[in-house]
């Protein structure tokens, strides 16, 4: 190719005259000419050909670098998306047991005050026959109402024995709520001979 020809295919290309086809062979070797900045007498030497040949290799492993490096930080998010989720959906399990602890606490702890209180009750009065208690604590999410029914029966076996029978139900939500029922026999002091 002399010179005059090589001048005209670059005034080609650049006023975009050429076709958008793949550039002629002429065409690569200019633009590797240029690229190099190499003399025309030395396009036939081997230094020539190992320069331009190693930088299309070392390109060519850069691209693959860079798309192994893309899918691997692809995956590593993956990965920590994964192990997070776990992780809330663990914690919010663990909140969610923990609150219904809570609740069967409430409850536990709500019968056994309605025992202490239908002792109590039946110290002044043998005749006591129970009642339903309705209690409200403040919690952290606001007031919260729970009930204890207490029914007192008299037992055939002795005038002086009660059966004291306890269903507390913590919070009273007909849905959300935990139920402790507790049954008892007590035995009634004798009554004081005023004197």
């Amino acid at each position: 190719m002399s010179k005059y020809e090589a001048r005209n295919i670059a005034a080609d290309l650049a006023t975009n005259k050429v076709s958008r086809q793949r550039p002629s062979p002429e065409i690569i070797e200019m633009r590797l000419m240029r690229r190099f900045a190499i003399r025309r007498d030395d396009r036939h030497s081997p230094e020539w050909l190992a320069r331009s040949l190693g930088k299309r290799r070392r390109g060519q492993r850069l691209a693959r670098r860079n798309g192994a490096a893309l899918v691997i930080t692809i995956v590593c998010l993956t990965v920590v998306l994964l192990l997070s989720a776990a992780i809330v959906q663990n914690l919010a399990f663990h909140q969610r047991q923990s609150r219904a602890d809570q609740q069967r606490l409430q409850a536990f702890w709500l019968a056994e005050s309605a025992v202490d209180r239908a002792m109590a009750a039946l110290q002044l009065d043998p005749d006591y026959a129970g009642t339903v208690w309705q209690i409200e604590i403040a919690g952290a999410h606001g007031p919260q109402t729970g009930v204890a029914e207490i029914q007192v029966e008299s037992d055939e076996s002795s005038s002086r024995q009660r059966r004291i029978h306890i269903v507390a139900r913590w919070p009273n939500d007909p849905v959300h709520r935990y139920v402790h029922q507790k049954d008892l026999v007590i035995k009634l002091p004798k009554p004081r001979d005023s004197q």
